[in-house]
């Protein structure tokens, strides 16, 4: 028996944070034959294994154009609505419908905007490369990182911004796809196909004939007696390739088996949280790829266990919102991401903006040249713009982002999209203009004069300092008043005596 997908539309469009293991959201093992088994979703801060992508990058993220879009989507667009109550089916109506376990949360403006800000540091990367994004220059020199570059794609569907950039970058990711997903001499990677699966759907295009691959008939063909999606050949053992491709299937509208569902479910441990890894005696639960399953089970109306892993995932946010991935970098934008996702799809209000908080303060703003503001750094070591925290943004970004705007992977889609994105704004520094008439005589100064309450915005010509401008001119008037009637006191004495000059 097959157990039909649920399908939602809703308010607030989400990002992918899904396929990327290792670094900052680094592409998940089905872009890598051979990554380590001891890697865990958006964990270490390099890639655990060399990509096998083709490269085709242009540029490094140093030299990304400052170029900025002004359109900006109206506050009210879907993502800041209260969310529209899911779409569900049938036999599942029962068992979810008003379940506070799948209320979206309605993001506010504030996250909305800064999600919008996040989504033009995106925007600018896609295109500074060539319409994709790279792994790590400093890692592997040059070369094409797809995984995150869906990411990204669907980063910019959940702000309802940079449809032009999406648009771009979706197309250059058909024509990669077979790099990608079935990489010559290796196998159909299941985590990769179930990525370009999900981008598909949200981008609204035929996941039948999407890079001339079935990406429907390739999942299908995976699938094993046991439910799980391929061998360790396709996999590579770990639990996140296997829950791509069941949120996959759901968006495209195609019944995922009760096996599937029923593997996924035995890969959780007592505490509630998801294993990363397929092998090993021992269930440790690793809080990205809970976050991950967390969705797949609100998707696929499994709401025990949704709960189990939402509360899991609380039990581990700290009091600043963050949370701690499994392979020891501590609180980082990447796992906080994706566990805001699940909180946001599951209701959890509270644990959303706690994560959403943390978020922002990752967040370059003013204080960074303006090619970087926007990006979400890594974590809080990493705010120091330089070429690897460049880096890492750069794929610590697009998760964050899905958090951000409360998006999750069941539900992002392309629908509304304005073509450009929002630049962070920067008010410049309020200044005052010295007066044109100013008879200031030369100091020798090469600069303003000191002391003066405000300066010019403009430079003084060399030798003269600035106009003394702003004072009271009640001090002034007084002593000339005085030194008036002194004149005149001296006058009348001097008449007085007889005396002239």
């Amino acid at each position: 028996m097959l157990r039909t997908a649920l399908r939602v539309r809703v308010a607030a469009p989400f990002a992918l944070a899904a396929l990327t293991l290792g670094m900052p959201s680094l592409a998940v093992a089905e872009t890598t034959p051979t990554p380590s088994p001891t890697t865990s979703a958006s964990s270490t801060p390099t890639p655990s294994a060399t990509p096998t992508e083709s490269p085709s990058a242009t540029t490094t993220p140093t030299s990304t154009p400052t170029d900025a879009t002004t359109a900006t989507p109206s506050p009210t667009t879907r993502a800041s609505q209260t969310p529209v109550a899911p779409q569900l089916a049938p036999q599942l109506a029962p068992q979810t419908a008003g379940d506070p376990a799948f209320a979206l949360v309605p993001v506010g403006n504030s996250e909305l905007q800064q999600g919008r800000y996040a989504a033009h540091f995106l925007a600018q990367q896609l295109r500074a490369a060539g319409d994709h994004l790279n792994f790590p220059v400093s890692e592997y020199g040059t070369s094409a990182d797809t995984g995150n570059t869906i990411d990204a794609i669907l980063a910019l569907d959940a702000t309802d911004t940079g449809g032009t950039a999406a648009a771009a970058a979706t197309a250059w990711v058909e024509k990669n796809v077979g790099d990608y997903i079935a990489y010559p001499g290796s196998p159909v990677s299941s985590g990769g196909t179930g990525k370009t699966l999900i981008l598909a759907a949200a981008q609204g295009r035929d996941p039948h004939a999407f890079g001339g691959f079935d990406l429907v008939a390739e999942l299908q063909k995976l699938v094993t007696a046991e439910g799980r999606f391929g061998t360790a050949d396709n996999d590579y053992g770990f639990t996140i390739n296997q829950i791509l491709p069941m949120i996959g299937l759901q968006k495209a509208g195609v019944a995922v088996p009760d096996a599937s569902l029923a593997f996924l479910g035995a890969q959780q441990c007592a505490d509630g949280g998801v294993r990363g890894g397929l092998v090993g005696a021992a269930c440790t639960s690793d809080p990205d790829a809970t976050a991950f399953a967390a969705q797949a089970f609100l998707a696929l109306g499994d709401t025990a266990r949704a709960t189990k892993a939402l509360d899991y995932l609380v039990s581990r946010q700290r009091a600043d919102g963050a949370l701690t991935n499994a392979s020891g970098e501590g609180a980082n934008a990447n796992t906080t991401g994706v566990a805001a996702q699940a909180f946001a799809l599951g209701g959890r209000d509270a644990a959303y903006l706690k994560a959403a908080s943390f978020i922002v303060s990752l967040q370059w703003k003013c204080e960074v040249a303006t090619q970087y503001r926007g990006g979400i750094a890594f974590t809080s070591a990493d705010r120091t713009v330089n070429t690897v925290n460049v880096e890492k943004a750069v794929r610590a970004t697009p998760q964050a982002v899905l958090g951000l705007v409360a998006g999750a992977l069941p539900t992002v889609d392309s629908d509304g999209m304005v073509a450009t994105t929002t630049a962070q704004p920067c008010a410049a520094p309020t200044t005052t203009t010295s007066n044109p008439t100013s008879t200031a005589t030369s100091t020798g100064s090469t600069g303003p004069t000191t002391g003066s309450p405000t300066t010019s915005g403009r430079s003084a010509p060399t030798g003269q300092g600035l106009a003394y401008t702003g004072a009271s001119p009640l001090m002034p008037l007084t002593i000339a008043v005085l030194l008036l009637l002194a004149g005149a006191a001296t006058i009348l004495v001097s008449r007085r005596r007889g005396t002239h000059q």
